[in-house]
């Protein structure tokens, strides 16, 4: 979801400077209440009324198509075998993430080794 508008965001801050109550301000701007506090809120503590920037997550360290490259070149592998190779313990996120499903047991395999794409 976007955040507001600084124009709907420094309205908000002139009307509570004005005197008004939060919930007028957010009746009148069609607004949540609560949104209204927060922006409030975010204006005291920071001096300025921008949305926050998001955090971002830590880089992969890892490209996910090199595995489904080295899973399609070698499907009997086992997920410990395929984490050892790339450096990392457990890469059933990876595997699960880009849709494949892994068959535990050799007598159970798929018919072209322990990965298969998932169809749907």
């Amino acid at each position: 979801m976007k955040p507001y508008s600084n124009d709907i965001r420094t309205r908000i801050i002139e009307f509570h400077k004005l005197g008004m109550r939060q919930i007028k301000i957010a009746e009148r701007l069609k607004i949540h209440k609560s949104t209204v506090s927060r922006i409030i809120k975010l204006s005291y503590s920071t001096n300025s009324c921008n949305p926050k920037i998001p955090i971002t997550t830590r880089p992969r360290s890892l490209d996910y198509y090199q595995v489904v490259k080295y899973i399609d070149e070698n499907p009997d592998k086992t997920q410990s075998e395929i984490g050892a190779i790339f450096g990392i313990k457990n890469i059933w996120y990876i595997v699960k993430k880009m849709n494949y499903s892994y068959k535990k047991t050799l007598l159970v395999t798929g018919e072209k080794g322990r990965f298969e794409k998932k169809s749907f």
